[in-house]
């Protein structure tokens, strides 16, 4: 049995989704800005669609792509994320960038947006920092 199952006697509107991880959950987040500033990529979430303790939050966030090599783009800002992918020395992402998030070692970042533009970046290390207070938005509970 999967350990986020429920009863099989459980209504079947009343069952839990998966427990995730402390994590940000790239599809649901809204990026305010991407920038190279001296030899960083910085992107700034506002909000990040956050999952902590299962449920939702969505709190601003920041991502530090250090020695990064950007590929050109022309994305209007803010913009709603739809999916992306992140490769790093612990291990590779999809969606999900679990927290807490800093690393050293080879680094490549792909975040497609809803419009379909993509943005890619890679670096040589990689740090995520949840800024301010997080807003409650959701238990994980499908109705």
């Amino acid at each position: 049995m999967l350990p986020f199952s429920t009863a099989a006697t459980e209504p079947p509107d009343r069952r839990l989704v998966p427990n995730l991880p402390h994590s940000i959950e790239l599809h649901d987040s809204r990026i305010a800005s991407a920038a190279v500033v001296d030899d960083a990529f910085v992107i700034h979430f506002a909000p990040a669609y956050v999952h902590w303790d299962g449920k939702g939050w969505v709190q601003d966030a920041r991502l530090v792509l250090r020695a990064a090599v950007v590929e050109p783009f022309d994305i209007k800002f803010p913009a709603t994320v739809a999916d992306g992918t992140m490769e790093t020395s612990i291990g590779p992402y999809h969606n999900l960038l679990i927290l807490p998030l800093k690393t050293s070692g080879p680094v490549s970042l792909e975040v497609e947006f809803s419009s379909g533009a993509v943005l890619r970046a890679t670096g040589d290390s990689v740090e995520v920092a949840l800024l301010g207070a997080p807003t409650y938005v959701e238990d994980f509970c499908q109705r």
